[in-house]
């Protein structure tokens, strides 16, 4: 034991310590009172090594609301974003949550008060359908098998109906019936079954009708940490989770890389510790490079230049089935992180770039650039070979999907109007300014881009 405590003691030179990414809100500040159908700029700060943009997420207690900005620029020092307060959005108290789309930061504003200022707002028109919210799971939110989560939703316009509940795959094909015959109280108590595959799922909650219905945003279901055997030069016997409790977090399994980007290892453990860690890179069980070494454990992360080694050889690491391995450096195992791949490319929209006026119901061209080193297909990472394309409106707000799944041709013949909200219905457009985002990778934000400025649909039925 004294010799244990001796080694996770030891100092040595060279570590790479993740500095801090730290957010500030100086507006809301807290206490404020900000009336619906008005404008109000969300300020903030950052300091941190590096700036990337941010998620911009309006939330109730623990509940996301909406998506205000899914990609705020943001720079060191001082920083705002003007939002539209929806009219519709119901009163009451609430905080605005912002984070990188790394999610190696985040930070949760003061609460604040978001009121009517002009009386109670008149009630929907007469022909307003009733509708179904689902809450949670919230977007990309991890859901470990044999957990226990609530599902939860918001209903409006209908009482006394029964709802079911029910998980969807990937694909968005019903795997099974989570709950039949509810009464519609918001939430659903859920056991994740053991059985499930990791993966992207969904969840739909309708009327027992089907007549009213919502899906989720995609969440994570994982498997729990069990011990992966890994066989490297100076070690065996790796496991996700070492005698000082730590699990590595970041990269999530499956995530995509690229190249000569900033990226982060992170691992979770409960401090105190004086331990120092060895952080090092690892494919299908044989070394790859060490990437930081001498770390203090209570750091919880290290910055990660991709393809860069601890000593600062850079290596072209373009593939799949990437981990990092966490130790203490004299080889004893802290923990083992998930299967992420490495990628090389670029992408570039080219059509709607900026400027463009298109009609509704017309036939348009979207396109794209890609290049760099291509990667071997792997089933594991379906993402690599087709990409999404989303409209979203001008100011910023999601507006729908034109493509789930479009091949990786250079171009997508589009007959403007046809998009789907999340549950697969159609969106109704108005007359303004979108633009659209492309990315591979399954949403990871890696291997992305958008418009470079808005364009405009006209004609749209009114």
């Amino acid at each position: 034991m004294k010799k244990l405590s001796f080694m996770l003691s030891m100092v040595l030179l060279g570590a790479t310590i993740l500095p801090a990414q730290t957010f500030t809100f100086t507006s809301p500040a807290g206490g404020e009172r900000w009336c619906r159908g008005t404008t109000h700029t969300i300020r903030w700060t950052y300091s941190g090594p590096r700036a990337p943009n941010v998620i911009l997420r309006l939330r109730q207690g623990s509940t996301g609301i909406m998506t205000i900005a899914p990609n705020a620029a943001n720079a060191a020092g001082a920083n705002s974003f003007s939002w539209p307060i929806p009219a519709t959005l119901t009163a009451g108290e609430y905080t605005i949550r912002i984070k990188t789309t790394t999610d190696l930061g985040l930070t949760d504003s003061r609460a604040f008060t978001i009121a009517p200022c002009g009386g109670t707002p008149p009630p929907p028109p007469a022909n307003t359908p009733p509708v179904i919210q689902v809450c949670d799971p919230a977007l990309k939110a991890e859901w470990i098998a044999g957990n226990k989560y609530n599902i939860t939703w918001k209903s409006q316009g209908f009482t006394g109906e029964l709802l079911n509940v029910k998980l969807l795959n990937s694909n968005k094909v019903v795997e099974k019936a989570i709950a039949l015959g509810v009464a519609d109280k918001g939430a659903c108590l859920w056991q994740v079954w053991e059985t499930l595959k990791d993966g992207e799922y969904f969840i739909l909650v309708e009327t027992q009708n089907g007549k009213i219905s919502d899906l989720s945003e995609p969440f994570i279901i994982k498997q729990p940490t069990i011990q992966i055997p890994l066989i490297i030069p100076f070690a065996l016997g790796y496991s996700n989770r070492g005698p000082l409790g730590l699990a590595v977090t970041n990269p999530i399994s499956c995530e995509i890389l690229k190249m000569g980007t900033i990226s982060g290892v992170s691992w979770r453990l409960t401090c105190p510790s004086s331990a120092r860690l060895n952080v090092s890179l690892i494919q299908n069980n044989h070394l790859v490079m060490p990437i930081a070494e001498n770390v203090e454990a209570c750091a919880q992360g290290v910055e990660w230049r991709v393809g860069r080694s601890a000593a600062g050889a850079t290596s072209n690491l373009v593939g799949t089935d990437y981990r990092f391995v966490v130790q203490t450096p004299d080889g004893i195992n802290m923990g083992v992180g998930q299967p992420f791949a490495i990628v090389d490319w670029t992408l570039a929209v080219q059509t709607p770039n900026s400027g463009e006026s298109w009609a509704y119901g017309t036939r348009q061209t979207i396109s794209w650039r890609t290049s760099g080193t291509a990667m071997v297909a792997n089933p594991a990472y379906p993402n690599l070979s087709h990409l999404r394309i989303d409209l979203f409106q001008g100011t910023g707000g999601f507006v729908g999907t034109i493509a789930a799944s479009a091949p990786d041709t250079g171009s997508y013949s589009w007959t403007v109007g046809d998009a789907v909200d999340h549950s697969g219905n159609r969106v109704r457009l108005t007359n303004g300014t979108y633009f659209v985002l492309i990315y591979f990778g399954g949403g990871a934000g890696i291997i992305e881009d958008r418009s470079n400025g808005n364009f405009t649909i006209t004609n749209c039925p009114q």
